[in-house]
């Protein structure tokens, strides 16, 4: 969802422009402006140039508990027409709930850097490699302020999200 649309069939680029927000099923996208890349196959790559920040939900909705990262350019790449990868840089910023291998939370990791590296599988955050200057925390879940527990540009916006094809022209 955005004010405006366009795409470029010399460099076969939409772009989404002004206050863009890209929900792709628990998670949503933002930034001053949203670049898709396509190819045969579908979306190819995204960047986002400025004020870029990404949030998932985390749990049950209900939990209100999200992964969230924000820094200035984010840059990703598909596969399947599915986020694979992402790099995110400069003053990257993360907060994210870590679970062990059968799925229950061990706490809250918040995390900053120069440079982060994302990796998804199924369309959840599978690892996040962070690189130059990283200061990281790890909280206790029963110690940690779950309500506050949100970096500065955090926004859900979940009644914007588009619920049918025919809300996104209204």
């Amino acid at each position: 969802r955005c004010d405006s649309i366009c795409y470029h069939r010399s460099d076969s680029t939409i772009r989404m422009i002004y206050n863009p927000i890209l929900w792709s099923n628990k998670s949503k996208i933002t930034g001053d402006t949203i670049l898709l890349g396509l190819d045969s196959g579908g979306l190819r790559n995204m960047y986002v140039p400025d004020r870029a920040f990404v949030v998932s939900q985390s749990g049950p909705a209900k939990a209100g508990l999200f992964d969230q990262v924000q820094w200035k350019t984010l840059t990703a790449w598909f596969k399947n027409n599915t986020v694979d990868s992402m790099l995110v840089f400069p003053e990257a910023e993360s907060i994210y709930y870590s679970k062990d291998d059968a799925g229950a939370y061990l706490g809250v990791n918040k995390a900053n850097s120069v440079l982060m590296r994302i990796y998804l599988n199924d369309q959840k955050i599978e690892k996040i490699k962070f690189e130059k200057d990283v200061h990281q925390t790890m909280t206790p879940l029963e110690k940690a302020d779950l309500p506050n527990t949100k970096l500065g540009r955090f926004q859900w916006l979940i009644e914007q999200r588009p619920k049918n094809k025919e809300e996104l022209f209204e």
